[in-house]
């Protein structure tokens, strides 16, 4: 399933892998392409989406902050882990577009 999901964020053209995967551990954000974003925004912009997610109540995903290699301020990142072995294809892509259309949402 991990494949699958690594699939469908690489064939997004908003969102970016930060990392590569980590069996069913896929590290992203959201990285709208309408404009040129400074890190805080895009930081904040997933912060509000992890939030988003979060109040739901139907699905769990987890965040953490990737450091800059600078000194700078460091990437806010979504992971999305799919550890259930009862997970199946259907549950992945209802998550994967609940993620998206949220993104699309929060970044109005």
């Amino acid at each position: 399933m991990a494949e699958y999901l690594e699939k469908m964020i690489q064939g997004s053209p908003d969102f970016e892998l930060l990392v590569p995967k980590s069996l069913a551990l896929l590290v992203f954000r959201y990285h709208p392409q309408d404009r040129e974003y400074t890190q805080t925004e895009l930081n904040e912009i997933n912060k509000k989406l992890h939030a988003a997610l979060a109040a739901r109540g139907d699905i769990i995903l987890t965040q953490t902050v990737l450091p800059a290699e600078n000194g700078e301020e460091g990437t806010f990142c979504i992971r999305f882990s799919l550890g259930n072995a009862r997970t199946e294809k259907r549950d992945v892509e209802q998550g994967w577009d609940l993620v998206v259309r949220l993104a699309h949402e929060v970044a109005r």
